[in-house]
């Protein structure tokens, strides 16, 4: 099928699909639906990347991960969380991953898209999409993958019928070593700003 349909699809059944992720998301933590939120609003207004830099950005963010700043803040503050100047450089500091981690999803999504273009449209959550990247990998037959455990029914019916049309194509090793990269770098700059939010809010 040409991308034009597939893309028709998608949109056919997006409102749908947001509208049944709000109901599973209202189960989740306070803090993890803050974070999303945010994550989802500034990607409203980020420009993707050039895929040929996706390495080198994952390279850039990993270093800024391992600042001996943050880690040294973040070791200060799980000792004294009720530290007002702690609170607000930790504000200072969620800014900072707030656009981190817009970036890191724009590279995940610039490193999978030729597997899978459509499914960034048909998992709009950027949390979800990792995990639906993680899961699907490079398995051409999304039906022999099992997604019941971050994504909903309609969304994994939707998946299967886009993966069976997809203009998509196997990633050759070297690609999927840097949808790796990016997945696993968006995971961690996830867990440092949860750790930071639930530090601020305590």
């Amino acid at each position: 099928m040409a991308e034009g349909t597939t893309t028709t699809l998608a949109d056919t059944l997006l409102d749908d699909l947001d509208d049944l992720s709000d109901g599973d998301e209202g189960n989740e933590e306070e803090i993890e639906q803050q974070n999303k939120e945010q994550l989802s609003d500034n990607l409203q207004t980020t420009t993707p990347i050039s895929s040929s830099s996706t390495t080198a950005t994952v390279t850039s963010q990993t270093s800024y991960l391992q600042d001996s700043g943050l880690q040294s803040h973040l070791a200060t503050f799980r000792k004294n969380p009720q530290d007002n100047n702690l609170i607000i450089t930790s504000n200072k500091y969620l800014t900072q991953l707030a656009t981190e981690l817009t970036t890191a999803h724009q590279n995940l999504v610039d490193a999978y898209n030729p597997k899978f273009p459509d499914l960034a449209d048909l998992v709009r959550d950027p949390l979800r999409y990792k995990n639906a990247v993680q899961q699907i990998g490079n398995e051409m037959d999304v039906t022999k993958i099992d997604l019941s455990s971050i994504l909903t029914p309609n969304q994994i019916i939707t998946i299967s019928v886009a993966s069976s049309t997809t203009t998509g194509e196997p990633l050759t090793a070297d690609e999927l070593q840097t949808v790796h990269d990016a997945a696993t770098l968006m995971e961690e700059l996830w867990k440092v700003q949860s750790e930071l939010t639930a530090l601020v809010e305590n």
